[in-house]
């Protein structure tokens, strides 16, 4: 697995191959989160596309705690055998992406 920390308004980096992507936070990893994951990997292997899961530094929401440190989720989400895990920087500029620009941007 190949993970990418990176701010996607700046950063250089970009797969140009076909892509399945499983988004979210990731907070804690759970049966939910996994089974998610799974699917993404899964339906790309089938496909012949690269996997790759999509989260982010830390919670948009300012108060939020999280359930597995981010060193943790990445080993847990490595388990699971996507191609890339791409880490979002959480900061004012991404945050204020409406969600048609996060679509086109992703």
């Amino acid at each position: 697995m190949n993970t990418v920390c990176f701010d996607m308004l700046k950063s250089e980096f970009e797969i140009k191959d076909k892509t399945t992507v499983a988004l979210g936070i990731f907070d804690g990893v759970h049966k939910a989160h996994t089974a998610l994951i799974k699917k993404a990997v899964e339906t790309a292997e089938k496909e012949g596309f690269l996997s790759v899961v999509f989260t982010f530094s830390q919670s948009p929401k300012n108060n939020a705690g999280y359930i597995t440190k981010n060193s943790l989720k990445e080993k847990y989400i490595n388990n699971l055998n996507p191609d890339y895990l791409l880490v979002q920087e959480m900061n004012k500029e991404f945050m204020s992406l409406s969600p048609e620009e996060f679509i086109k941007t992703l």
